[in-house]
């Protein structure tokens, strides 16, 4: 035996390995589609019959009715490929005016220079100026388009007795608001939406009405009632006057008014016995007729007797506790305030002072006699009459008391005048 014949199965070997696969039937590597990706099995081995599907690049949509996969064959090749993945534009936009055509809105391939139609939803409707077609373009964006359908109108609202409609437009989508006058009440919504009814625009809700607002019947007193409306209604500004029985008073306001909110304005009055004290003013004079007894509400006036003067207020009232409120006044003897002396004329007069309620008035006398003795000595009897002490050949005065009334009193009918240094 030759010494190399050991060797030759190590040399068949690798050969062995590289024909392996084709022995147990398996493909090689799926082949590379431009712009896709296979999706591979783990592991990854390809015997006959696998079928590898392939996945568009980012940015890259599958051309329809074109395959994106590959099958092993017996013979070891993968099925025939094509390129099978464009660019493409993103699925058309939507918008709340339209939407795709039937036909358009299942698809998502769009290559550059594709072209979607649009319709107008319910409540649209074409606007023919404008166009209703977009276009995919180099850049794979959709062509801008001026809104081309236009919304509908819903009939025009009628008007609302007693109320308001306020509209800004009737156009589809748009709301109007309602509202009632002063005195009434809203019974129903108060908006309603222009929207489509069976296929047609219509106004949403049924159509409100204002209705009055009413009080309720006033309520009863004690000792008094009130006098009914004709039809028993009260509404919204309505007056409902109360009176009480005989030797009562009514405390409270007289008329109760139903208010905007459909409630009385105040409580109901009451009706009380209220009778206040005869009030006392020593030295004051009632002004007004009001005479005893003094029930509620009752409003003397007082003022005082001459040379009196009135603290506090000349009119009080009878409150619904019996008393007087404020307290009744007091008359309070004036103080005498005489207005400045008279002044009396005097040439050689010395001077003039007030002392107390007396007024002074000094003469200078003459050392010498005069001629007119007599007279002057009579004067001088005179005064001393008025009890004025005369110091002896230096000055006289004569004293006009104070009166109660507020005015200058002498006790002699004439005024001393100094002439001549001598008193006249």
């Amino acid at each position: 035996m030759s010494p190399a014949a050991p060797r030759l199965p190590l040399l068949l070997f690798p050969l062995l390995l590289l024909l392996l696969p084709a022995a147990h039937g398996d493909c090689p590597d799926p082949p590379e589609i431009p712009n896709a990706h296979p999706l591979l099995p783990d592991p990854p081995q390809f015997p006959t019959d696998t079928s590898i599907t392939y996945s568009c690049n980012k940015g890259f949509v599958k051309i329809p009715d074109k395959s994106n996969s590959v099958v092993c064959l017996e013979n070891n090749q993968w099925s025939e490929s094509t390129e099978f993945c464009n660019r493409s534009c993103d699925v058309p936009p939507t918008f709340r005016f339209a939407s795709l055509k039937p036909e358009y809105r299942t698809q998502n391939y769009f290559p550059v220079g594709s072209v979607v139609e649009y319709e107008c939803r319910p409540g649209y409707k074409r606007n023919f100026s404008r166009s209703s077609n977009l276009t995919c373009l180099e850049n794979l964006v959709w062509s801008k388009e001026p809104e081309f359908c236009i919304r509908k109108q819903c009939p025009s609202p009628p008007d609302l007795p007693n109320g308001q409609v306020h509209i800004t437009d009737i156009l589809f989508g748009s709301v109007i608001h309602f509202s009632c006058n002063a005195g009434y009440k809203l019974i129903g919504d108060h908006s309603s939406t222009c929207e489509l009814v069976d296929n047609k625009l219509a106004w949403s809700n049924s159509y409100p009405e204002c209705a009055p607002i009413l009080c309720p019947s006033p309520p009863n007193i004690a000792n008094g009632l009130w006098q009914p409306n004709e039809n028993d209604e009260y509404p919204v500004g309505a007056s409902v006057p109360y009176t009480c029985d005989r030797g009562f008073s009514l405390v409270g306001n007289k008329d109760l008014v139903c208010g905007s909110d459909g409630t009385w304005n105040s409580p109901p009055p009451e009706c009380k016995v209220v009778s206040c004290e005869n009030p006392v003013v020593e030295n004051g004079i009632p002004v007004n007729p009001s005479r005893p007894p003094y029930s509620y509400k009752a409003t003397p006036i007082f003022s005082c007797k001459s040379g009196f003067t009135l603290e506090g207020s000349a009119k009080i009232t009878c409150e619904s506790n019996s008393t007087w409120t404020p307290d009744p006044p007091k008359c309070l003897r004036m103080a005498i305030l005489c207005p400045p002396p008279p002044i009396l004329p005097m040439e050689h007069g010395n001077e003039i002072e007030v002392k107390s309620l007396y007024l002074e008035h000094w003469c200078l006398i003459p050392v010498r006699k005069v001629s007119h003795l007599l007279e002057t000595e009579i004067l001088f009897v005179k005064m001393l009459e008025a009890g004025v002490a005369l110091p002896q050949d230096v000055k006289v005065s004569v004293k006009i008391q104070k009166s109660k009334m507020d005015v200058w009193l002498s006790r002699h009918n004439h005024h001393p005048i100094c002439i001549n240094h001598t008193t006249i």
